[in-house]
């Protein structure tokens, strides 16, 4: 029973969100567990543990999945605002957490900081709008909320290694007739 106890509970905690190397890790170690069993108490003793542990478990993969879905969400709104302004604030407010847990939260998962995780969205934005219009420097740069043309080139730079205009020389798309679109 106590051998079916454990399948049973790993397999429920796999449907609750835990994930599957470790749910048959930790009932390979309840299973070496039993097989160490002397008496009766000892084996409800790890039954009730079972229990308690993938419960535990699945407790703690839908916080990590909530907290995944947080990000998932930051991520959504920096690309829905990316051409206005706005501050991490607003961000936490629409998000219902705090600035402060949301800016934490969100370096440790990402390793980035939100004001620069804000700031490579937009230049990404800007490096794609380079590429593929014709649109002045000084209007993109406005365009994504820069606050003057120099800070964007001086931003831009030190994430492409090279100025705006240099990168839309170097990376514009040809049309089949050699001619820059």
């Amino acid at each position: 029973m106590a051998i079916s106890q454990i399948c049973l509970a790993s397999r429920a905690a796999m449907r609750g969100g835990m994930n599957t190397f470790d749910a048959y890790t930790l009932s390979d170690m309840y299973y070496q567990k039993v097989s160490e069993c002397t008496d009766v108490m000892e084996l409800l003793n790890i039954c009730l543990m079972v229990e308690q542990d993938f419960s535990e478990q699945v407790r703690l993969a839908k916080e990590r999945n909530k907290k995944d879905n947080y990000i998932e969400q930051c991520k959504d709104y920096i690309a829905r605002h990316r051409t206005t302004k706005f501050s991490i604030g607003q961000m936490a407010e629409e998000l219902g957490l705090s600035r402060s847990y949301l800016s934490r939260h969100f370096s440790e998962q990402m390793g980035i900081t939100l004001q620069d995780y804000v700031l490579q969205t937009r230049l990404e934005a800007a490096a794609n709008m380079l590429r593929f219009s014709e649109e002045q420097i000084g209007t993109i740069a406005e365009y994504l909320c820069f606050p003057s043309q120099s800070y964007f080139t001086e931003r831009f730079r030190k994430q492409y290694g090279m100025t705006p205009g240099e990168y839309r020389k170097e990376n514009q798309i040809v049309d089949f007739q050699g001619i820059k679109i």
